[in-house]
């Protein structure tokens, strides 16, 4: 007997370490009134007695069971596994992640950590759906898998809003930027760039400005490819920013074509260099400063008529005035009235 309550007595600390987890579920009755070495024989023998004469120490007549339950050791009520270990392991390795990931991976893969963060956030995501999922049967859902739960609907939200900005910088071609210079001027805030106005932003949106930086490119590189000498370009960009002295002002454009003048430019990089130099020849409140400026704000080119002139600047009128648009400024509009009074002097004179 005293054997029988030693092991009786250690059994709940067994259950503490874990003991009680590692036993599959016998369906057995519900009797609260057993003595303790009944319960022991009950738990070595993997059975429970039909009757009191099956019984070896006392005589305590059967109970009916009155209803089925899992059991644990000793026949109290087995505690439903709880997995919420897990999923706290996974929300702080996460967390983790996420943190450093900003910081690590651009140092790391240069112009390919989007695509690295993206992928991170992918297996993430899935990984975050699965595990509050993939959990032993009759366990509980803890409030770490929750957590982990929610936290997989937003990384979802993000990895959308993620995949939206990966295909607009493709289509616009600001990545996988290898030339130095490019990489310089899409990574250097532009302090004029912020004073340009919106029919001037929307100029650099359009496919007609990239499909002036196409024949600009195809222009001035000698050779067929997508890739031309950053040397080829220098005219082109003078012509953009006015003048060579002005151009030379400029520290880009000498970094540009006095130290990295063999590098090689590939024609999905240009738009970013034309856009920069396109800006530096403006004036320095961002307004428009030549005919040729006036025209890249109506989106025409310099051999447009007259009439495709007025079409084009009653088509912006709509889009750009204060009544019509309360976002716009009159600033906005200006540029538009502007450019369209300096192509038609220009068309009417010539």
């Amino acid at each position: 007997m005293k054997l029988h309550a030693a092991v009786f007595w250690l059994s709940p600390a067994l259950v503490s370490l874990g003991t009680s987890s590692q036993v599959t579920g016998y369906k057995r009755a519900r009797s609260h009134s057993l003595r303790s070495d009944e319960f022991l024989l009950h738990n070595l023998s993997g059975r429970l007695p039909a009757d009191s004469s099956q019984t070896s120490i006392g005589q305590i007549p059967a109970t009916k069971a009155t209803s089925e339950e899992p059991r644990g050791k000793l026949g109290k009520p087995k505690k439903e596994h709880d997995d919420g270990g897990r999923c706290l392991w996974l929300v702080c390795i996460f967390f983790v992640i996420f943190a450093a990931g900003p910081f690590v991976t651009p140092r790391i893969f240069g112009d390919m950590a989007p695509f690295v963060n993206a992928g991170v956030t992918s297996v993430a995501l899935v990984v975050s759906f699965l595990a509050p999922l993939q959990r032993p049967a009759g366990s509980n859902v803890g409030p770490w898998c929750r957590f982990l739960f929610l936290m997989a609907l937003c990384m979802f939200f993000l990895a959308f809003v993620q995949m939206c900005m990966l295909i607009k910088a493709i289509r616009n071609g600001k990545l996988m930027v290898k030339n130095a210079v490019v990489r310089k001027i899409r990574d250097t805030p532009n302090a004029k760039e912020a004073k340009i106005p919106g029919p001037r932003k929307e100029y650099y949106e359009s496919d007609f400005f990239k499909q002036r930086c196409d024949e600009v490119f195809t222009k001035a590189r000698k050779g067929d490819g997508d890739l031309a000498v950053m040397g080829e370009l220098r005219e082109a960009m003078i012509s953009l920013v006015g003048s060579e002295q002005e151009a030379e002002r400029d520290s880009m454009f000498c970094e540009a074509f006095e130290k990295y003048g063999t590098s090689k430019v590939h024609r999905t990089e240009f738009p970013l260099m034309m856009k920069y130099f396109s800006i530096a020849g403006l004036r320095e409140d961002g307004r428009s400063k030549t005919v040729h400026h006036f025209f890249e704000i109506l989106q025409l080119p310099e051999t447009a008529t007259e009439s495709e002139a007025k079409k084009k600047y009653h088509q912006l009128a709509k889009n750009w005035h204060t009544d019509k648009n309360p976002n716009c400024t009159s600033d906005d509009f200006a540029e538009v009235s502007a450019a369209h009074q300096a192509v038609m002097a220009y068309l009417q004179g010539r």
